[in-house]
């Protein structure tokens, strides 16, 4: 564990603005979805080999249906997979100076590469499987109810851009919030399909089928040593 935290603080990169100094690491890398015969879920070619889990998705939503928690991630369809893995790093990066671990979420959807072409009348041909991380967090208890929600509406903006919205739980309902605070949809039926829905319709705004595919859970000792490092949570 040493030796891996040496590693990441000799290669860290310096990514904003803010100064936020945060270590590059495989953590963040991200290729397209593979399923192996026996039903696993990971990535292709890519050095962080961890497990992605929807059992486990189900259960942290099972946990979090009386808890308040934001569903967030800085990923835009302007931006390429390295910018994105970029303005996720820093958006991690700002989560864990103020103590607070996440659980990475996986999702997967297709893109039209026609630029104009909606989706549903995309050649099949054009159309390319994309894979994002969005972050699960929880208010934690010592943090007040309307700070937490604040720093959530604060975090929608990375390096000068500024998400359409994200998802809000305020141990009741969930709400589709704007990054003034606005609401855009509201319900409280707290299941991935439903969450998948709003985040099709709102967050993506062009009505493209989105799927959680689970959490990201560590699939080896050493995966699970580099998560605590990274400070990112799971269930197994």
């Amino acid at each position: 564990m040493k030796d891996y935290k040496n590693k990441l603080l000799k290669n860290f990169n310096r990514l904003n603005e803010t100064n936020i100094e945060y270590p590059l690491s495989h953590m963040d890398d991200i290729s397209n979805i593979i399923i192996e015969e026996n039903g696993k879920k990971l990535f292709s070619g890519c050095a962080n080999n961890n497990i992605i889990c929807e059992s486990s998705l189900n259960r942290l939503l099972d946990h979090a249906k009386n808890k308040e928690f934001a569903i967030i991630t800085a990923y835009r369809n302007v931006f390429d997979k390295k910018q994105n893995i970029k303005r996720n790093r820093i958006l991690r990066g700002i989560l864990n100076q103020n103590k607070m671990g996440v659980h990475q979420l996986i999702g997967h959807w297709r893109e039209c590469q026609l630029k104009g072409v909606d989706y549903d009348k995309c050649p099949e041909d054009q159309l390319v499987d994309s894979v994002e991380r969005s972050y699960f967090v929880a208010k934690p208890d010592d943090m007040d109810s309307e700070e937490f929600k604040k720093l959530m509406l604060q975090l929608m903006t990375i390096e000068g851009h500024t998400q359409d919205s994200i998802l809000y739980h305020d141990g009741n309902f969930v709400y589709v919030l704007g990054s003034e605070g606005q609401v855009y949809d509201k319900f409280s039926d707290l299941t991935l399909n439903k969450i998948a829905q709003a985040y099709s319709r709102h967050i993506k705004k062009q009505n493209i089928p989105f799927v959680f595919e689970g959490m990201e859970i560590p699939g080896s000792n050493s995966g699970k040593m580099v998560m605590k490092y990274e400070n990112i949570k799971y269930l197994i």
